[in-house]
C-alpha cells in the first residue's frame, strides 16, 4: 500500500500563491514554515537515536498530586457532561456548527479544570481495576476512530481506552474555541459509551509522565537490537530527495501515510548571532532545489535511522501506556503487530511477514452503527459477554518459549472466538437490537489473531519500574506473560 513514490528530483506542478510543491503530488502551504525562534535538527548518527520523551508542567504535577477516592467509570463518565448540560449543550451538530460558540469560550477554562481532574480519576481508576486477579477485558487501540473499532469488534472488550483531546488541550493550555469545539462534538457522539464506561477517554501522557524514565530505557533497548533496527530499516521506503530537497517516509503495511517529513538544508554557522553564552547559530536554507551532482546518501540514511527510531518509540509509549493502563494494546496495523513480535517475541524469525502462528477469525460487525445502538447491543444481548471471555482467552493464550504449542493454542482460541461471534451473530439477527442500524445492517469481518510471546527477562526491568511507580500494578503486572495483539483487516480471498 505504498503511494505517491516519486524518482528523485522529479518535477512538481508550477507553485500557487498559496503551495509550494514538495512532489509531484504533494504540497504544503506556503506558511506551515513560518515559526518563532529556534528549530531542532537532526545530525548523522550511526545508528537510530530517540530523544527523552517530555511532558509540560501541568501533566507532570497532575502525576504527582496524590491519588483520590476512586470513581466508577459510570460516575466519571456522566460528569464528563455535566458541564455541558449546565448550560444546554448536548446536540454534536449545533456544536460543530458553532451556535454555542459564545457559551464555549467561556466554559474553556472550567472544562479544562475539569477534563484534567477528570484525567487523574480515570488513572486512578484503571490502577485499582489492573491490580485485580480477575480484572475485565480492557483494549488500548491506537487509532482515532473508536466508534469505528467498537463496531468492527462488536464489543470485545468491557472497556475501550481513547485518546483524551479534552485533556491534551488543557494540559498545552490551549485557550482559543477552535481546537476545543471538535473535541468537544466528538465527546457528545461517543455520550452513550462514554457514560457506561466502554468507552474510556485516557490522557496517555499522564501515564507517560508516571512510568517515562522506564519507557526512555525501554527505547533505547530496543534501537540497540541490530536485528530488529535491521528489519526495521527495510519497511521504511523513502521518497525522496524530491526537487524540493525533501524526503517523505512510507512505512510497509502500516496504516500510516506521509506523516513523516524531512527537509535537506546545508547549515552554515553564523558567527555575527553569537549569543551570550558562546553558542553559534546555524542557519540553513530549507526548500532548496534538487542538485544531481549532490550525494544525499548520507542524509537519507540518517532520516532512515530516525524514521525507525519514531516508528519504535510511537509503539514502546503504546506498549508501555497499555502495560500501566491494566490494558492490552490492539492494534489496526500489520507492521506494528510484526514489530511487536520481533521486539517482544522468543524467535525473530526469517519471514518479512511472519506473524507466528496468528490465526483468522470471524467476527460480526456494524459498520455504521452509531453509539447509542452499540450501548444498546451491549446492555442488552448476553452473547457479547461470552464473545468477551472468548476475547480474552485468544489474547492470553501464549505461553512464554512454547512457540509449536503457541500456535496450537492461538488456532484453538481463534476458532472459539469465532464461533462466540457466530452465536452473537445469531442472537442480533433474531432481536431487536439492530432496529435503530443503518441499512448496512450487520456484516462478517474477519481479525488476524496473534500472540506474542514475551521472555520474562526483556520486560523485568520495565515491569519492575513501572511497579514501583504504581505499587497497585505491582501484582498484575509482576503476572503478566505476554504482550498480545490482534489486528483488524479483510480475509484474503483464494482464487
Amino acid at each position: 500500500m505504498i503511494r505517491h513514490l516519486s524518482p528523485p528530483g522529479a518535477p512538481t506542478p508550477p507553485d500557487t500563491e498559496d503551495v509550494i510543491y514538495l512532489s509531484p503530488t504533494l504540497s504544503m502551504n506556503r506558511d506551515a514554515l513560518k515559526v518563532s525562534g529556534p528549530v531542532a535538527f537532526t545530525v548523522q548518527q550511526p545508528t537510530p537515536q530517540a530523544p527523552p520523551l517530555t511532558v509540560d508542567d501541568i501533566t507532570a504535577a497532575l502525576a504527582a498530586a496524590p491519588a483520590g477516592e476512586p470513581l466508577d467509570y459510570a460516575s466519571i463518565g456522566t460528569l464528563r457532561y455535566a458541564l455541558l448540560d449546565m448550560d444546554g449543550i448536548t446536540d454534536p451538530a449545533a456544536v460543530r456548527a458553532g451556535l454555542h460558540d459564545r457559551k464555549l469560550q467561556d466554559l474553556i477554562p472550567d472544562l479544562a479544570d475539569g477534563a484534567l481532574g477528570l484525567a487523574r480519576a480515570t488513572l486512578d481508576r484503571l490502577q485499582l481495576d489492573g491490580s485485580q486477579s480477575d480484572h475485565r477485558m480492557v483494549l488500548y487501540c491506537d487509532q482515532s476512530n473508536i466508534l469505528k473499532l467498537v463496531g468492527q469488534t462488536l464489543l470485545w472488550a468491557d472497556h475501550y481506552l481513547t485518546a483524551d483531546r479534552l485533556s491534551s488541550a488543557a494540559a498545552a493550555g490551549l485557550e482559543d474555541l477552535e481546537p476545543y469545539r471538535e473535541v468537544l462534538a466528538e465527546m457528545l457522539d461517543l455520550r452513550p459509551l462514554i457514560e457506561s464506561g466502554i468507552v474510556i477517554p485516557v490522557f496517555s501522557d499522564l501515564a507517560v509522565a508516571v512510568v517515562d524514565a522506564e519507557i526512555d530505557q525501554m527505547i533505547a533497548v530496543d534501537l540497540a537490537r541490530r536485528e530488529y533496527v535491521t528489519w526495521a530499516e527495510q519497511q521504511v521506503v523513502l521518497e525522496g530527495p524530491t526537487a524540493r530537497e525533501a524526503a517523505f517516509v512510507h512505512v510497509v503495511d502500516d496504516y500510516r501515510h506521509d506523516e513523516m517529513l524531512y527537509l535537506h538544508a546545508v547549515g552554515e554557522p553564523d558567527s555575527a548571532d553569537q549569543s551570550d553564552n558562546g553558542l553559534v547559530p546555524v542557519r540553513g536554507r530549507l526548500l532548496g532545489r534538487y542538485d544531481p551532482r549532490f550525494d544525499y546518501d548520507p542524509w537519507l540514511a540518517t532520516v532512515r535511522r530516525q524514521a525507525v527510531s519514531q516508528l519504535t518509540k510511537s509503539l514502546d509509549v503504546d506498549l508501555a501506556v497499555s502495560n500501566a493502563l491494566g490494558a492490552d494494546l490492539f492494534t489496526s496495523s500489520p507492521f506494528r503487530a510484526r514489530a511487536l513480535r520481533r521486539l517482544r517475541g522468543t524467535l525473530s524469525g526469517t519471514s518479512t511477514y511472519d506473524i507466528s502462528g496468528a490465526a483468522w477469525a470471524d467476527v460480526p460487525w456494524l459498520p455504521d452503527a452509531s453509539a447509542a445502538t452499540l450501548m444498546s447491543i451491549a446492555s442488552s444481548e448476553p452473547r457479547v459477554e461470552e464473545l468477551r471471555r472468548a476475547t480474552v482467552s485468544a489474547l492470553r493464550t501464549v505461553e512464554d518459549g512454547d512457540v509449536v504449542g503457541g500456535a496450537r493454542a492461538v488456532s484453538e482460541a481463534a476458532a472459539d472466538l469465532s464461533a462466540a461471534a457466530s452465536r452473537l451473530r445469531q442472537d442480533l439477527l433474531r432481536s431487536r437490537s439492530l432496529d435503530l442500524v443503518a441499512p448496512t445492517g450487520i456484516a462478517t469481518g474477519s481479525v488476524l489473531v496473534g500472540g506474542t510471546s514475551t521472555p520474562q527477562l526483556t520486560l523485568s526491568a520495565i515491569l519492575a519500574g513501572i511497579a514501583t511507580a504504581i505499587p497497585a500494578l505491582r501484582g498484575q503486572l509482576a503476572s503478566r506473560k505476554t504482550a498480545a495483539y490482534a489486528f483488524w483487516m479483510a480475509r484474503p480471498r483464494k482464487r
